[in-house]
């Protein structure tokens, strides 16, 4: 038990930014509160909804951010290899050795759950491409999943604009750049044209719609780039940067919250853009920020932090069983709601852990061996 408990609770050997784990503990903290709150609530929705909605999608956004820092770097670290068409498949199936284990397995588990339940199945086929919110609302099945969707075509499409490009600029800077403006003002001017067009629900038909969110994952891939581009001034500007970054998203959701968000055009089109880039002003800082030595803080941030991806697959499931359960017994007191809610949030956490140990870590462990370029 003790080796089990050693080894569930062990930091992964690889080095890591402890600033950017604080970001990604962040962000899933912020899923869970959202989430939480439907345990808390009963459906019973006030201001405090409202504040937990809105971290919850905050969280989300900032993990697109982070993503695209993440994938920024590994594509500029590649750019000696990028001259060779075998580059392509060999970034995919490191990143789907990384994403896709956990993904099926709460494919499986959401398709096993609505047949025990008698609940018509979606289009299974659509949710095994991550084709479900292409160009369309996501189906209310396997809700997270439509984050997911944006950040796997992102990585499918990015490093093939990135690769044409570089073929026919013979400069990766320059490939970089005109990939780097093709997504972020092609999602950007669909969500003009649809908000024009009258559509209205902010939610369903903009912030989960795959091909108008690809633009989110491209501002952390830009801040990569400025990374390894101006490195000092990367240093140098950190904190005005980190500044910057809180007085815009302060800003812009302060003014997106005097806007009525089914019929202003900016809620359903730059909110999305400034939201992004704010997050990836709040990089530098982050990326500098560095632990003297592990404490318990600490180490129980990177820990949460290298779960996230597994506590975002499946804390919702979670959720999903625990407020049915409460509505079958029926109304009770605020203490066991709290009760319910503390429940919640360990097992969720428990979940992940075991998750991230048996399943995400040998999967990435089995792609260290996978033939290199």
């Amino acid at each position: 038990m003790k080796a089990l408990f050693a080894r569930i609770f062990t930091l992964p050997p690889e080095k890591r930014v402890f600033g950017l784990d604080f970001l990604r503990a962040i962000a899933i903290l912020a899923v869970l509160l959202t989430h939480g709150d439907l345990i808390l609530s009963l459906g019973q929705r006030g201001w405090f909804s409202t504040v937990t909605g809105l971290a919850g999608s905050l969280g989300v956004e900032l993990f697109f951010v982070l993503s695209g820092f993440l994938i920024g770097s590994i594509l500029l670290s590649l750019e000696p290899k990028f001259q060779r068409l075998q580059i392509l498949p060999y970034f995919w199936q490191r990143r789907w050795f990384r994403t896709l284990p956990n993904y099926y397995f709460f494919l499986l588990l959401y398709i096993a759950a609505t047949l025990v339940i008698a609940k018509p199945l979606p289009n299974l086929l659509e949710y095994a491409t991550f084709t479900q919110n292409w160009l369309w609302p996501h189906p209310k099945f396997f809700d997270q999943a439509w984050s997911l969707a944006v950040e796997e075509w992102f990585y499918l499409l990015f490093p093939i604009s990135l690769f044409i490009f570089y073929r026919l600029t013979k400069s990766f800077n320059a490939a970089f750049l005109l990939s780097a403006g093709l997504f972020i003002l092609l999602p950007t001017a669909i969500r003009f044209s649809w908000a024009a067009a009258g559509l209205g629900d902010w939610s369903e038909q903009f912030r989960k719609v795959m091909f108008v969110r690809l633009d989110a994952i491209m501002y952390g891939v830009l801040a990569a780039w400025t990374k390894r581009t101006y490195s000092a001034l990367w240093k140098r500007a950190r904190f005005p940067l980190l500044g910057a970054g809180i007085l815009l998203l302060f800003t812009v959701w302060g003014y997106a919250f005097t806007q009525d968000f089914t019929t202003s055009i900016f809620n359903r089109t730059l909110l999305f853009s400034f939201t992004s880039l704010g997050f990836a002003l709040m990089l530098p800082a982050c990326d500098s920020w560095e632990t003297r030595r592990e404490t318990f803080a600490s180490t129980s941030t990177r820990l949460i932090a290298v779960w996230s991806y597994s506590l975002y697959l499946s804390n919702f499931l979670l959720v999903q069983v625990l407020t049915n359960l409460m509505e079958a017994i029926g109304p009770m007191s605020r203490a066991a709601n709290l009760g319910f809610l503390t429940f919640y949030l360990v097992s969720s956490l428990l979940i992940s852990a075991l998750l991230y140990t048996f399943l995400e870590k040998p999967a990435m462990q089995l792609r260290e061996k996978l033939p290199r370029v």
